[in-house]
């Protein structure tokens, strides 16, 4: 009777999954969503391809540099999928669709591991993972977060088996796809000290044998990502294209936290301090009672928890002495709300099944059905409008219909042009080009000290007619650049042609007559 129930819940959530994958491809019928990282994983997956190694020329014209912004696993990937004959802007999206289909069903197997009796905990966990818009879309665009999500919940699952019954094969699955997550994005860092804490705090045995499986999992799981930061230092001077300032997290950043928590709940615009208030309690609940499920200590949601206190104190860090650029957004966060998500459903599963908890099961269960058709609804709609108006970013239609971007196309292929979106002109335009000039350093969100040298550079190549500048009027968050207006005041230009979507600059002919005498 129990192994029947245990076929029909794991039918339920392959066909979750299945469902997942359908509607991921529906949503990106037209081509998948495309951002500035999108072009760098891309174009390092086509050096690949041509033989040239992990460079990447965006932003730098056709001049190679290494790949050290990021980890090398995802564009890899890619690469190995366009040997197959696939164009990696395309590969992606198929792999991404895989990785949605095989990350519903990774939470609905966590759920299932943390309280196998349920029948309806793990079907419902993989359905709210299926219909969120943030799960979406994440997974409709070119971006690594998918392959992060699958390596790093696999990590932490089979660290959660080990810990339950320790078996040396178990902790090197772990540490294997802990490494693998970690190869795919730096914030892979926060999975290997997870795995640390969690096999010191929940492990068992004694503490020398405590500290022998976490020395080994450290070992295994970041040997690869720090010998892929060695090997950025040795080739560029710098682990990870970042430099370590001081720049504190503001309240704005908390504010964007709260907002993208806020949704997951299906409330717009909560409070800071509700969501401070919540937290704590949470925490005073763990630390007074612990997690435990029916009859056992229940190690997953354990290591889920620590998983979610060390990520949230590894971005704190990051943008506070590496990164002030980095957005606390709902792609950022992913992780977190793949973790939060099983945890409340587990700890809701518990309470229910408390005296007290028994007598609001019918109110919980209207409440749960409520919460996900509203879910369904969004994810519906979410996957609805893609499929009539386009992808994210840059994979918009629009974009494909862009008079600059066609403008870009019918210039001579001997001009270098200069532009606020070399990302986008080398995807959709397949053009290599040199960014302008920042204002402002975005990851240190100091001046730019180099930027009248930067500028008079750019100049000289539009003195000797060599170079265009192409301004595209759908780039608005690049803050750190200089305007359109700025560019034309500071160096002369005259505006050679104008476009609903962006203009096209060279040096004014009088102001280079006035230079060469």
């Amino acid at each position: 009777m129990q192994c029947a129930a245990d076929r029909a819940v794991l039918a339920v959530l392959v066909t979750l999954s299945l469902l997942g994958c359908a509607a991921l491809a529906t949503a990106t019928r037209w081509g998948p969503g495309i951002g500035p990282d999108s072009a760098v994983y891309v174009g390092v997956a086509r050096s690949l391809l041509a033989g040239d190694g992990l460079v990447t020329r965006i932003g730098a014209g056709d001049e190679p540099r290494p790949l050290t912004q990021y980890p090398p696993l995802f564009p890899v990937v890619l690469a190995a999928l366009g040997s197959f004959g696939f164009d990696p802007l395309a590969g992606a999206r198929l792999i991404n669709i895989g990785l949605f289909g095989l990350n519903i069903l990774l939470v609905g197997l966590m759920l299932r591991s943390i309280a196998p009796n349920s029948r309806f905990l793990p079907p419902l966990g993989a359905f709210l993972a299926l219909a969120s818009p943030t799960q979406l879309g994440i997974h409709a665009a070119v971006l690594s977060e998918a392959l992060f999500l699958f390596l790093s919940f696999t990590g932490l699952f089979f660290l959660g088996r080990y810990i339950d019954r320790p078996r040396p094969t178990v902790l090197l699955a772990a540490s294997v796809a802990t490494a693998m997550a970690f190869l795919t994005r730096y914030t892979g860092a926060a999975v290997v000290a997870t795995g640390v804490v969690a096999l010191l705090w929940l492990g068992r045995g004694s503490w020398r044998q405590r500290l022998y499986a976490s020395s080994v999992f450290a070992a295994v799981a970041g040997a690869p990502g720090v010998l892929w930061m060695l090997r950025n230092w040795v080739m560029t001077g710098n682990l990870a294209s970042r430099e370590i300032a001081f720049h504190p997290i503001g309240p704005s950043a908390l504010g964007r936290t709260a907002g993208v928590i806020g949704r997951w709940f299906l409330i717009e615009n909560l409070p800071v301090a509700i969501l401070l208030a919540v937290v704590l309690a949470a925490a005073a609940g763990v630390v007074h009672r612990g997690f435990r499920g029916p009859g056992r200590v229940a190690t997953l949601p354990g290591v889920l928890l620590a998983f979610v206190v060390v990520y949230a104190i590894f971005l704190g860090v990051s943008i506070s002495f590496v990164d002030a650029n980095t957005p606390l957004n709902s792609r950022l966060l992913s992780p977190v709300f793949v973790a939060v998500l099983v945890l409340v459903l587990h700890r809701a599963d518990a309470l229910l099944k408390t005296q007290r908890g028994a007598r609001a099961a019918l109110p919980a269960a209207v409440a749960g059905a409520c919460f996900a058709l509203s879910y369904g609804f969004l994810g519906m709609k979410w996957t609805v409008e893609m499929a009539e108006h386009g992808g994210i970013g840059f994979g918009n239609r629009r974009w494909s219909r862009s008079e600059i971007i066609q403008k870009v196309r019918e210039l001579p292929p001997e001009i270098e042009i200069y532009t606020n979106g070399a990302d986008a002109l080398y995807l959709l335009a397949g053009r290599a080009s040199r960014s302008v000039p920042p204002k402002w350093l975005p990851r240190t969100r100091q001046e730019n000290s180099e930027i009248r040298a930067e500028l008079g550079e750019m100049r000289k190549m539009l003195l000797e007619q060599r170079a265009l500048l192409v301004w595209l009027d759908g780039i608005t968050w690049r803050w750190y650049l200089p305007s359109e207006h700025e560019l034309s005041e500071w160096l002369g230009l005259r505006r050679h042609e104008r476009v609903s979507d962006g203009a096209i600059y060279g040096l004014d002919r009088e102001r280079r007559e006035r230079d060469d005498h």
